[in-house]
């Protein structure tokens, strides 16, 4: 799943996709994902020095709440 994630955040922010559209059909599990998996990710970078692990995921996150609010 987090792989997933990952690449509809990345098509996400290369404006591939829209947020309305990805909102629209994978919202919620995007919302619910991230807060199962953030303590995973944030561990995982710690492990693997690289800061940007889990990077567009959180993106996607932070722009699907902000989207979710709006509308």
């Amino acid at each position: 799943m987090t792989a997933l994630l990952e690449q509809v955040g990345f098509l996400v922010g290369k404006k591939f996709a829209d947020v309305d559209v990805i909102d629209d059909r994978l919202g919620p599990y995007i919302v619910s994902n991230w807060k199962k998996l953030e303590p995973w990710i944030m561990t995982s970078r710690e492990e693997k020095s690289d800061k940007t692990f889990g990077d567009p995921f959180q993106k996607l996150y932070e722009k699907t709440i902000v989207y979710m609010k709006k509308h």
